[in-house]
């Protein structure tokens, strides 16, 4: 008998599915048994299908499980005659030797695996085993030592539990004979935040935070208070990301986490302390009332510039008694504002806070309003005739409000303010009837009266105009 091809030449060492092995050749007899020069086989179960046509299977277990690697040589043995000897190839079962990543974050599918080892050839697929699920996927061959496997399981609801996950992984290849490689385990890690920069934030916003950890992939986001920041996170490195976190809304220890897109197997959490901003400083801390329009300083902690939101005043806002006063951001620690005098035109106290957004103000400092002692210089007129009629009395010095007030003897005049150096002010006929002198002061509110001047009363010179008898 004459072999001429054995189809296939080859199979997997301990193959677990069997298969059939087709020789061709001419010669071949009912009688003719396969010969494999494999130790402790002898023959092989011969399937006598034609002349020129013999077939054979070598089934798994033993004998014929044929488990060590090698080339043997084939016959066929007719009667007496063994026909020319053809090599039949055990391959050895693909050998997986390492994964990678080799413990790539759980939720941040899908990726790639690399699977290195040998022993491969096209054709087949990866078993995924898990304690709570099972899934296999077919492979891309790249050569005999490397494959590609895209992990993407098909039910994320199967993993029970946080992560860590330990994953099996194992090659089943197809054909001749289906062979399975070793098991190799690999580990869904989780994203672990070790801190973040910085610790505290004040209400109002946004904050730019800086997450540093380990485990960090693109695509995953940071979390405040379980919800996602919208778009805002930047991958940075394995070890950190930045986010701009939006509206801080109220004071409180907000919790920071870190998630893959899925949202799902989230980091451990860590905390951010919100905080509403504080004022400490005012500069000045007082003015003379009266006085023209100021710049105040307000220094203290958690300020925040002006950014977009819903509200009609966004960023830290300096309010007087209530009222906002137009604000410049001059760092996290002090913003200045304009002061109109008209808010300081009488004597009395303002209370000053930083407001940020539509959120609830900081705690209130106050500012004093120091009244001005006025002065005064002159009168005009100075003086009168006794008897005479109403006039109109023009005070004349320095220090005067909107509410100082001329004072005659002590007794407030109408008084009309022109300015700051000069008032007018009504008498009445009534103050100047007889001769003598009048004390003329002027008040300002919730201070001393100024200085006094005289207004002399001049007796009238008599006349006479008839004698009797003459």
């Amino acid at each position: 008998p004459t072999i001429t091809s054995v189809t296939p030449s080859s199979a997997f060492a301990s193959n677990v599915i069997g298969i059939t092995v087709t020789v061709n050749g001419s010669g071949f007899g009912a009688d003719s048994v396969i010969k494999l020069a494999y130790p402790g086989v002898s023959s092989l179960p011969t399937t006598f299908v034609s002349s020129s046509q013999l077939t054979t299977q070598i089934l798994p277990g033993p004998p014929y499980n044929l488990s060590t690697p090698g080339t043997y040589q084939m016959q066929v043995l007719s009667g007496s005659v063994l026909s020319n000897a053809v090599p039949f190839t055990i391959a050895p079962p693909p050998s997986i030797t390492s994964i990678s990543p080799a413990s790539p974050v759980a939720g941040t599918w899908p990726f790639t695996l690399t699977i290195n080892g040998s022993g491969f050839v096209p054709g087949g697929f990866i078993e995924i085993m898990s304690p709570s699920s099972g899934w296999d996927g077919a492979y891309t061959f790249v050569n005999s030592g490397q494959l590609v496997f895209n992990y993407n399981p098909p039910d994320i609801n199967a993993f029970q539990g946080p992560p860590p996950f330990t994953e099996t992984i194992q090659l089943i290849q197809v054909g001749p004979g289906q062979a399975y490689s070793n098991k190799l385990n690999f580990t869904l890690s989780i994203t672990s935040i070790t801190s973040i920069s910085p610790t505290t934030g004040a209400v109002g916003g946004p904050l730019t935070l800086t997450v540093n950890g380990t485990g960090f992939v693109p695509g995953e986001r940071v979390y405040l208070d379980n919800s996602p920041t919208p778009n805002t996170t930047t991958y940075i490195s394995p070890t950190q990301l930045t986010a701009v976190l939006p509206e801080l809304l109220s004071p409180h220890n907000a919790s920071i986490t870190v998630a893959p897109p899925l949202g799902i197997f989230s980091s451990n959490t860590v905390t951010l302390i919100v905080s509403q901003p504080a004022v400490s400083v005012l500069a000045p801390s007082s003015g003379p009332a009266g006085g023209s329009t100021f710049t105040l300083t307000v220094s203290g902690t958690g300020f925040v510039p002006d950014y977009s939101c819903t509200y009609a005043i966004c960023g830290s806002t300096v309010y007087w008694n209530g009222q906002p006063l137009t604000t410049t951001y001059l760092s996290g620690t002090q913003v200045s504002a304009i002061v109109p005098a008209s808010k300081i035109g009488s004597a009395g106290t303002a209370s000053v806070a930083v407001r940020q957004g539509a959120f609830g103000a900081s705690n209130t400092l106050t500012f004093t309003i120091n009244g001005q002692i006025p002065t005064i210089s002159s009168l005009s007129p100075n003086s009168a005739t006794a008897g005479g009629a109403a006039f109109a009395l023009t005070v004349s010095g320095s220090g005067f409000l909107t509410g100082s007030t001329v004072q005659w003897n002590g007794s407030a005049l109408s008084t009309n303010y022109v300015s700051g150096t000069q008032l007018t002010a009504s008498v009445p006929a009534s103050q100047i009837a007889s001769q003598g002198t009048a004390s003329i002061t002027v008040v300002n509110p919730g201070v001393a009266p100024s200085n006094a001047v005289t207004f002399t009363i001049n007796g009238q010179i008599p006349t006479i105009s008839s004698l009797s008898p003459n």
